[in-house]
């Protein structure tokens, strides 16, 4: 039997990959948090509009920074080609970084658009141990707080911002994607809800959430899912 889920919304801007924080190698978000921490060269000119306090993928040490753009190349990219229905080829990285979070720094960062076609932050700290506060303010769907591990994926043009951290510190690994011909990076046209099924079966970040288009948090919809069906 297939595994319940809630109709596919085709027009839906926002989509929550759920992680199962075992994704093998050398990639955990308490590995990612530690490499951060021992490079410690934290930037914070490299984006001149909404500059934030991050560190490049690449250069994080101790094999994080590939294993992270493995993670963002095998994983979240086709998720992201799946769910807005674009080719994978089309796709391509405009930057890719792990941003810090905390009142006595950079505690959040104010409403903004990205230049990016879509974008996509993973939670790293565990927000029931780690920080209060946090999450992303989506202007159609309001606060969105995922858990550790999660990814939070959208259109780079929707309002949004980060949610200051009122205590503790919030890290979380940052893409911004590119499509070398954005004009066909159009949603799902069958409308079919065919989102979670293949996400479980092809992408081990596991489980779907998606996020209507609303004016209220209680349009995020949740189905479990597990790969045996049950």
């Amino acid at each position: 039997e297939n595994p319940r889920r809630p109709e596919f919304v085709s027009d839906a801007q926002v989509h929550i990959l759920r992680s199962s924080l075992d994704l093998g190698g050398n990639w955990s978000p308490s590995k990612a948090i530690d490499a951060a921490e021992q490079y410690n060269f934290w930037t914070t000119g490299r984006h001149e509009l909404y500059p934030t306090t991050d560190i490049r993928a690449e250069d994080l040490p101790n094999g994080i920074g590939k294993a992270a753009i493995d993670l963002a190349t095998q994983e979240i990219l086709p998720s992201i080609a799946f769910a807005f229905n674009v080719p994978l080829e089309r796709l391509y990285f405009k930057d890719l970084f792990l941003a810090k979070y905390e009142p006595s720094g950079q505690p959040g960062l104010g409403k903004h658009m990205d230049e990016s076609v879509y974008s996509f932050n993973m939670l790293l700290s565990d927000p029931s141990i780690d920080f209060d506060g946090g999450g992303t303010w989506i202007e159609p769907v309001g606060l969105v707080k995922p858990g550790m591990g999660d990814t939070l994926i959208h259109r780079g043009d929707i309002l949004h911002e980060g949610c200051p951290v009122s205590k503790g510190v919030r890290y979380v690994l940052v893409g911004f994607v590119q499509s070398d011909d954005s004009d066909q990076a159009n949603v799902n046209p069958k409308g079919e809800s065919e989102l979670l099924l293949k996400t479980v079966e092809h992408f081990p970040l596991g489980m779907v959430v998606e996020v209507d288009k609303g004016d209220e948090t209680s349009c995020v919809r949740i189905t479990d899912v597990v790969e045996n069906g049950s």
